[in-house]
């Protein structure tokens, strides 16, 4: 798993997810499966607070499968991190930049960690209209506190058996057989 976006745990102020779709542009490092987007927020009262999150091309296209499952999430009265994933199939990432963003349906805060020029995307999209594709950012000066996780391309799995022994593990029980032509199958 890898990272990319604004990890701060510096808090600034926030602006209303209930009010605007809010988030920055980050730059994805290399090509990836995108698994969620985590985002650092403020819920005022104990309410729990439905919020969508997105990702955006830098045209501010939707990318394909780049809306989070909707969650709910439980005011507590302090910044924490929530969690947005993706279903399958998730988003296939590129190495460019991508807009990630949320909305949330009622009154909650998208925390900033620094003010930083053009940083902050926003618009006014209503929470049911939710994501608009295309859809028209504006610019601000707000550093978001939201990064997206994703599986980085070409990760492989490597079995416990394989880091042991060398051997390939892949491929099944024909490939044993292969390897070891004496060998044959029992049949019942």
């Amino acid at each position: 798993m890898a990272i990319f976006g604004n990890t701060s745990e510096t808090d600034l102020g926030g602006h209303d997810l209930g009010v605007y779709v809010l988030g920055s542009q980050y730059t994805c490092p290399e090509s990836g499966i995108a698994d969620k987007i985590t985002a650092r927020i403020w819920i005022d009262a104990a309410v729990t607070v439905n919020i969508k999150s997105a990702m955006y091309d830098s045209s501010g296209n939707l990318i394909t499968n780049g809306l989070s499952d909707e969650v709910g999430c439980l005011g507590i009265a302090v910044n924490k991190w929530y969690d947005f994933p993706f279903s399958a199939p998730k988003p296939s990432l590129l190495n460019q930049d991508y807009i990630i963003v949320l909305r949330g349906a009622a009154t909650s805060y998208l925390a900033h960690s620094s003010v930083e020029t053009g940083s902050l995307k926003y618009s006014t999209t209503p929470y049911a209209s939710f994501p608009a594709d295309p859809e028209t950012f504006s610019i601000g000066d707000a550093y978001k506190a939201i990064y997206c996780t994703y599986t980085p391309s070409g990760q492989v799995y490597i079995s416990k058996v394989q880091r042991v022994t060398g051997m390939r593990t892949f491929g099944g029980i024909s490939s044993i057989y292969n390897r070891f032509p004496t060998l044959k199958p029992r049949r019942f």
